[in-house]
């Protein structure tokens, strides 16, 4: 099993999805079709056997279906026995209480999955 790494665009988020457990899903997703943006991360998974999971989510704007897919992923991560710890950080900008809801929405829902809430001045 590789990395799988992927370079932002204009539409959608850097990648990078490290087989030690680190996943990082940074920038914007505004890409009109959420399921090809997230379908290498789909199809990645499966293959991961880590035990402990760190996922950075610094998105600073995420679109309706992008979310569906997003909660659609985190809900298999948080639904696999095989990973004993899961453990997100979810960033925000200090005034966009929106984009953190959004996160505790997520945390509502899964069942295993720990958030950690980070605000930041800006996305880095």
């Amino acid at each position: 099993m590789e990395n799988l790494m992927i370079s932002a665009t204009n539409n959608a988020p850097e990648i990078n999805f490290r087989v030690d457990g680190h996943f990082v899903l940074k920038g914007r997703i505004i890409t009109e079709n959420a399921v090809t943006t997230f379908a290498p991360l789909f199809e990645w998974i499966p293959e991961f056997s880590g035990k402990n999971v760190l996922f950075d989510i610094n998105l600073d704007y995420i679109n309706t279906s992008a979310t569906m897919q997003l909660f659609a992923f985190l809900r298999i991560l948080d639904e696999n026995s095989s990973i004993d710890t899961i453990t997100v950080r979810w960033f925000y900008e200090i005034d966009d209480e929106d984009h953190r809801e959004t996160g505790e929405y997520y945390k509502e829902k899964l069942t295993r999955t720990k958030f950690e809430y980070v605000q930041s001045i800006e996305y880095k």
